[in-house]
C-alpha cells in the first residue's frame, strides 16, 4: 500500500509537469514531485498554496578577547516550526569544529590553525537544561549536532533555545574567516545555528567540509560584541549604539557619511594616531547591532584599521556604503566607490531590485567572501581582481541572502549569478570581460570525463572542477540566456524571480519555471541541455558556398548545448561582415543554413566568439 502510494504520488506530480511543459519534460527528483504534489511548491514558479518556511530569531551577546583570540558567545534562539510536521529532533550547525585536528575536510589547513572547536557550555530548550554528555541527546556528527527534544516541537509552534558556547579564533589558514594579524580578525560560521529545516529534505544535516558553502535560515538578529575599547566592530545590519561608542568627532563623521553622497574618512590614519576615536568604558566597548530577515550574522575587528564611507540613494532610501580597512593596504582605496557603483548598477541594469539592505561593508581580511551586508576581502595587488572580488561578494547579498538558495546542494544558484550578474560593472570598473575567463576555461574542460551537469549536487564535487561547474558554466549559460531572451525580457524574468523568492527558499526548478511562467517561452530544451545535460558546447562550420551576390554557410551543432553563432566574413578587399545568430536557433534542429548578400567575394569565414565556450574549435575557420 505504502508503495502504491509513493508511486501515485510522483506519477502525479510528474504528470502535472509534463502536460504544463509537454516539449521537453525535465528530469524531477522525487522530493521536488512530492513537494509539489503536497502544493508546497507549483509547475508556474511560485511557491504552493501550502508553502511554508521555519524561522530563527537570534539575540546574541558575545565577548572577543584578541590577545587569546577567544570568542565566547551566550545566544537565545526563538525557533519557529512553521511546518506541518512534529519535531521529535533538532539539528545544529557547530561549523568550527571544521578546524579541530580529526575534523574531516575537503582543503587543507596548517597544523597551527588547529582548535579545539566550538566548546557548548550549557544548551537548554524551553526551560529544560540538556546534559551535554549524553549520546542519547547529543549525535555529534563533527560540524552537525543532532539533539533529540526531550518534548517534540508541535507544528504552528515555537519554542526557545539557549546555549552558551566558547571557540578559539583560527590563525594561521584562513578559510572565510580568521586572523590576518595580531589585532585584526573576522568572525564568520561563528555561532550555533539552528539548521534548516525545509519541505523538501527535512533537516539539512549535509557537513561543513570546507569547500562547500551553507544553507541559512531567515530569522532577525540582535547581536551585543564586547571588545576592548580601542577596538572598532564591523557587522551585518546597523550599529544601533553609535552615540554610546564613538567620540564625538568621529560621531559626527560616521552621521554624515549615512547621509553623504561625498567620500567620508570617518577614521583616519591621524585619528589613530590620536587614539581618541572610541568612547572608554572601564577599558570595554560593547557594539550592539540589528539585522531583520537575514539568514546569517558575521563581523569583523581591528584596533589600527581606517574607516571610510559615503551613502547613495536607493529606492528613495540612504544606503550606507563604507570599508574598514589596514592603511598599509592600497588596494582599498578604491573600495567604498567600487561598492557604491555595484549595488547601484546591479539593482537599476541588471536585476531590476533595488539593493535590498540599509548598508554594505567591506572589511579588509583574506580572499573573498560574502555575508550579508557584509564583505571579507583580501588585498590582492592588482586593480582586476579588487574589482572582481569586491564586486562578486555585493553580488551575493542578491543570492544567496536575498533570496536564500540552498549552496551546498546548488551552488551554481548562487556563485553563478555572482559571477554573471556583475559581468556589466566589471568591465566599467577595469576593461576586462571575465566572460572570456570563463569560456577559455570551459572550453578546454567541456566533454571531459568530469564534466558533469550542473545540476549535480554541489557536495558530490571537488576542486578544481567544482568552481568551474559552479561559477563559470551557469554564468555563461545565464550569459546565453539573457542575450536570447533579451536584456529587458531577462530583467523582467529575474525581477519575478528575486520578487517571488526574496526571504525564501527557491530549488532550482523554482527558478527555471518563473522564466517559463514570465517569458511566456517554454524554455525547458534550454534548461535541459545546459543544466541537467552530460554534452558540451560545440558549433562547427559544414559547407560554404558563394556567387557573385550571396554567401550561403551551414552551421551544425555537434554538442548538446545551444550557444550563440557568431560569424565573421572576410571579403577579398578586407572588409567585415558581422552575423549573429542567438541560441534559440538550435531549439528544434541541429543544422542550419545562414544566406547573406555580398558585394564581393568572401576569402574567410570565422565561427565564434572570445566569450562563447567551443569544444572543438579546429572546425570553426573556412578559407578560399
Amino acid at each position: 500500500m505504502k508503495f502504491f502510494y509513493w508511486s501515485f504520488v510522483i506519477l502525479t506530480a510528474s504528470t502535472l509537469f509534463g502536460t504544463t511543459y509537454c516539449q521537453v519534460k525535465l528530469f524531477t527528483p522525487k522530493e521536488i514531485a512530492m513537494a509539489e504534489f503536497k502544493n508546497t511548491r507549483s509547475v508556474d514558479g511560485t511557491p504552493g498554496k501550502s508553502f511554508w518556511q521555519n524561522k530563527s530569531d537570534y539575540k546574541i551577546s558575545a565577548e572577543v578577547k584578541p590577545s587569546s583570540r577567544l570568542l565566547e558567545g551566550d545566544e537565545t534562539i526563538s525557533y519557529s516550526n512553521n511546518s506541518t510536521d512534529t519535531l521529535k529532533r533538532i539539528v545544529l550547525k557547530l561549523y568550527q569544529n571544521f578546524y579541530k585536528p580529526e575534523a574531516i575536510r575537503n582543503k587543507n589547513i596548517s597544523k597551527e590553525t588547529f582548535t579545539n572547536g566550538i566548546i557548548l557550555e550549557s544548551f537548554t530548550i524551553n526551560n529544560t537544561s540538556l546534559d551535554l554528555n549524553s549520546p542519547k541527546v547529543f549525535n555529534d556528527q563533527g560540524t552537525v549536532l543532532i539533539i533529540k527534544l526531550p518534548e517534540p516541537i508541535a507544528p504552528k509552534t515555537s519554542s526557545v533555545i539557549k546555549v552558551k558556547w566558547n571557540f578559539t579564533i583560527p590563525s594561521g589558514t584562513n578559510i572565510r574567516m580568521g586572523t590576518y594579524d595580531s589585532t585584526s580578525f573576522f568572525a564568520g560560521l561563528w555561532f550555533p545555528r539552528i539548521a534548516v529545516y525545509d519541505d523538501i529534505s527535512g533537516w539539512d544535516t549535509d557537513p561543513y567540509q570546507g569547500d562547500n558553502e551553507f544553507y541559512n535560515e531567515y530569522g532577525n538578529f540582535d547581536v551585543k560584541i564586547k571588545v576592548p575599547s580601542n577596538f572598532g566592530v564591523w557587522a551585518t545590519g546597523m550599529l544601533a549604539n553609535a552615540e554610546e561608542i564613538f567620540s564625538p568627532g568621529i560621531l559626527d563623521k560616521y552621521n554624515a557619511a549615512l547621509t553623504s553622497n561625498e567620500l567620508v574618512n570617518i577614521i583616519s590614519a591621524n585619528d589613530l594616531k590620536e587614539e581618541s576615536i572610541f568612547k572608554n568604558k572601564n577599558g570595554f566597548n560593547e557594539f550592539h547591532y540589528k539585522a531583520n530577515e537575514v539568514c546569517d550574522f558575521a563581523f569583523g575587528l581591528s584596533d589600527h584599521y581606517i574607516w571610510e564611507g559615503t551613502s547613495t540613494k536607493i529606492n528613495g532610501k540612504n544606503v550606507f556604503v563604507n570599508a574598514a580597512y589596514n592603511p598599509l593596504n592600497k588596494g582599498f582605496k578604491d573600495a567604498v566607490a567600487d561598492s557604491k557603483k555595484t549595488i547601484e548598477d546591479l539593482g537599476a541594469k541588471v536585476t531590476g531590485i533595488p539593493y535590498p539592505y540599509p548598508q554594505i561593508t567591506i572589511f579588509n581580511g583574506d580572499d573573498g567572501m560574502e555575508y550579508p551586508m557584509i564583505c571579507n576581502d583580501g588585498d590582492l595587488k592588482e586593480r582586476i581582481w579588487d574589482v572582481y572580488v569586491t564586486s562578486h561578494e555585493i553580488s551575493h547579498m542578491y543570492f544567496p541572502f536575498y533570496v536564500g538558495t540552498n549552496e551546498d546542494k546548488y551552488a551554481w544558484m548562487d556563485e553563478g549569478m555572482a559571477y554573471f550578474l556583475p559581468l556589466g560593472v566589471q568591465n566599467d570598473l577595469f576593461p576586462y570581460d571575465h566572460r572570456v575567463r570563463a569560456a577559455a576555461t570551459l572550453s578546454t574542460y567541456l566533454g571531459k570525463e568530469k564534466d558533469m551537469p550542473i545540476m549535480t549536487p554541489t557536495f558530490f564535487l571537488r576542486e578544481p572542477d567544482l568552481s568551474i561547474l559552479v561559477y563559470y558554466k551557469p554564468a555563461i549559460a545565464y550569459d546565453i540566456l539573457r542575450d536570447m531572451l533579451g536584456f529587458d525580457k531577462f530583467k523582467e524574468c529575474m525581477q519575478s524571480y528575486i520578487n517571488t523568492w526574496a526571504g525564501k527558499h527557491p530549488t532550482p526548478y523554482d527558478f527555471f519555471y518563473t522564466f517559463n511562467s514570465t517569458s511566456g517561452k517554454n524554455l525547458n530544451w534550454f534548461w535541459d541541455s545546459w543544466f541537467f545535460g552530460k554534452g558540451f558546447s560545440d558549433n562547427g562550420i559544414k559547407a560554404v558556398r558563394q556567387n557573385k551576390n550571396e554567401i550561403e554557410i551551414t552551421i551544425i551543432k555537434k554538442g548538446i548545448m545551444p550557444s550563440p553563432v557568431y560569424l565573421t566574413l572576410k571579403d577579398i578587399k578586407g572588409k567585415e561582415i558581422k552575423i549573429i545568430k542567438q541560441a534559440d536557433i538550435w531549439e528544434s534542429t541541429n543544422e542550419i543554413t545562414i544566406k547573406q548578400k555580398i558585394d564581393d567575394k568572401i576569402i574567410s569565414v570565422d565561427l565564434g566568439d572570445l566569450k562563447i565556450p567551443d569544444a572543438n574549435p579546429k572546425d570553426n575557420v573556412w578559407k578560399e
